[in-house]
């Protein structure tokens, strides 16, 4: 017999333990609907604060991705339709990758624009990257911090110690 929060017997393997214990949990109905809650508050509060934001900035600069984003298909499309102009038409292979290769540039690009854009981003990126690179030594997607301080290139450094 076993006392409450021993371990199991040992007539039973990992994966039937884990079996038993799968949809059960400890938390309570009030955590999880405050966790949801939260959640949920999270999820709804970032772009209504960034509206807000931006409304009270003046600042186009959204607006101006997402004009950005509704003109990927407007430059994919003569990308597509140009196998019968040509004297040497493309296959239509080499048609699906050059449109593809503009689609992630053009996406690309209204990512870079929404984050360049973004009231929370201005905000927050300069404190977490001071907390990040300051106090923690660690860098971001350009750069690895080295010792006192100094800061190297992310795509550098990896060139001389890749393959």
């Amino acid at each position: 017999m076993t006392r409450p929060g021993s371990l199991p017997s040992a007539s039973l393997s990992r994966e039937e333990i884990a079996q038993r214990e799968v949809g059960h949990t400890t938390a309570g109905r009030s955590v999880v609907r405050a966790l949801v809650a939260f959640f949920l508050t999270v999820i709804v509060a970032v772009p209504i604060g960034e509206a807000i934001g931006q409304h009270r900035a003046g600042d186009g600069r959204i607006a101006g991705a997402w004009r950005r984003l509704l003109d990927v298909p407007r430059a994919v499309v003569p990308v597509a339709s140009a196998r019968g102009r040509a004297a040497l038409p493309p296959s239509l292979w080499q048609l699906t990758v050059a449109a593809n290769r503009l689609a992630l540039a053009e996406l690309a690009a209204f990512e870079d624009a929404l984050e360049d854009g973004s009231v929370f981003g201005r905000s927050l990126r300069p404190p977490a990257q001071y907390v990040l690179s300051g106090w923690l030594g660690a860098g971001n997607e350009r750069v690895y911090v080295g010792n006192q301080g100094w800061l190297f290139y992310r795509p550098d450094v990896e060139y001389l110690t890749g393959p």
